[in-house]
């Protein structure tokens, strides 16, 4: 074996090492790319004009599009509406793990609560919050499947 055959290998070792580490780089990356997203996320679930239009949402009494906007601004609806559902999108995407994101935001009592304003508000854009309802129904469906599990059935 000559001294060219040696820097050779090591050359190899050297670029094997090299792509190695690139790989770990860029999971570490993509890992905290995902942790800015969650922390931005949370950023807007927390400030005060999220949470003031969600309680007022949430103990709204109304039963139409039009008495949601009564009882609460068209701005508040549609910001929390539109949060559960890039939420949502985000999640089925791959993005952020939905199941993290299904344990954390309530979905399903969110979507049904705002439901009557949101199919009027599809009346005029068809399909806008199909992500939100998705992540509703299917939320709605691993709880019942829990439910049945548990009582046995």
């Amino acid at each position: 074996m000559d001294f060219l055959q040696v820097l050779e290998g090591a050359a190899y070792v050297g670029f094997i090492a090299g792509a190695i580490f690139a790989v770990l780089e860029l999971r570490e990356i993509r890992r905290d790319r995902k942790l800015d997203l969650l922390m931005r996320m949370h950023d807007s679930w927390c400030t005060p004009e999220f949470e003031e239009a969600t309680i007022k949402i949430m103990r709204g009494n109304f039963t139409t599009g039009p008495e949601a906007e009564e009882q609460c601004s068209v701005v508040s609806l549609k910001m929390v509406a539109d949060y559960f559902d890039h939420a949502a999108s985000l999640a089925r995407q791959g993005l952020v793990d939905a199941k993290w994101i299904v344990d954390v935001y309530d979905f399903e009592a969110c979507y049904e609560k705002m439901k009557p304003w949101i199919l009027a508000w599809e009346e005029q854009m068809p399909g806008r919050y199909d992500d939100f309802r998705h992540m509703a129904n299917e939320t709605r469906t691993r709880r019942l499947a829990a439910e049945k599990k548990v009582k046995g059935g």
